[in-house]
């Protein structure tokens, strides 16, 4: 797996909310990612996830 479950990814465009952070919720083939602003859920195609990642910045401070 490329992206772990828990890790924020700073992603260049932002979300129609204004946030541009999003937490991984499950990684498979296609990436389940929540807007950190908002809450919104979003399934990404693992390809075009990768073209989008700005940055990478680990794992949630709330996750264990």
């Amino acid at each position: 797996m490329i992206f772990t479950v828990g890790e924020i990814l700073l992603l260049k465009k932002a979300h129609p909310c204004g946030g541009s952070r999003f937490k991984v919720t499950e990684s498979a083939s296609d990436v389940k990612i929540e807007c950190v602003k908002c809450g919104r859920r979003l399934v990404m195609d693992i390809d075009k996830l990768l073209k989008s990642v700005k940055k990478r910045e680990g794992k949630d401070i709330g996750e264990k």
